[in-house]
């Protein structure tokens, strides 16, 4: 039931992201989703995407940080 709710958020996020292209909002909503979904590429874009558009968001570097961290060990371990 949660994951068809994520798939639904995502979906009208993604209609508004394309009437509103340089929305950092939008991208943020987004990159939340696709944290809470556990795909953490996604999110890491989405986030990226935000802070390029607005790179004053504190909590959004936080994000991109935070993800930056969790991505490097996994990618350490398959060397």
């Amino acid at each position: 039931m949660q994951q068809k709710k994520y798939e639904q958020a995502e979906q009208i996020l993604s209609s508004l992201l394309m009437e509103n292209p340089n929305s950092s909002v939008i991208y943020d909503l987004l990159g939340n989703v696709n944290y809470l979904n556990k795909n953490l590429e996604t999110a890491l874009e989405n986030y990226e995407r935000s802070l390029n558009l607005n790179p004053s968001s504190v909590e959004t570097e936080r994000m991109v940080r935070k993800l930056k961290t969790i991505r490097v060990p996994a990618s350490e371990g398959s060397n």
